[in-house]
């Protein structure tokens, strides 16, 4: 299972929200023992800002410690930021979501 992390940054933001993120993987760094990032923040430019995306596989069992690292992280980051827009989603991989119709390859 894998965690995907969206954000959306108005450009005027984009210099606070980077120091942010540094900051905030500072104050909240990964821990290998719950969540592998896979994708570490994936970037385009679009009309409304800038769409960052995080994909990392969360460790068998660890869902709850993974979902807290993370909502920690990103509210750490968008305090004092205006416009900042994030979601945080859960995603099956190929294998897992093939089991889920009694499939496998």
């Amino acid at each position: 299972m894998y965690i995907v992390v969206k954000w959306v940054c108005p450009h005027h933001q984009a210099e606070a929200f980077a120091k942010r993120v540094v900051e905030g993987m500072k104050e909240y760094p990964d821990d290998e023992t719950i969540v592998k990032p896979i994708i570490d923040g994936a970037m385009t430019a679009k009309k409304d800002g800038f769409h960052v995306t995080g994909i990392a596989e969360i460790i068998n069992g660890k869902t709850k410690e993974v979902f807290d690292l993370v909502n920690k992280r990103n509210l750490f980051i968008i305090q004092g930021l205006d416009g900042m827009k994030y979601s945080v989603e859960t995603a099956y991989s190929r294998n897992e979501a093939l089991e889920i119709f009694g499939l496998q390859i």
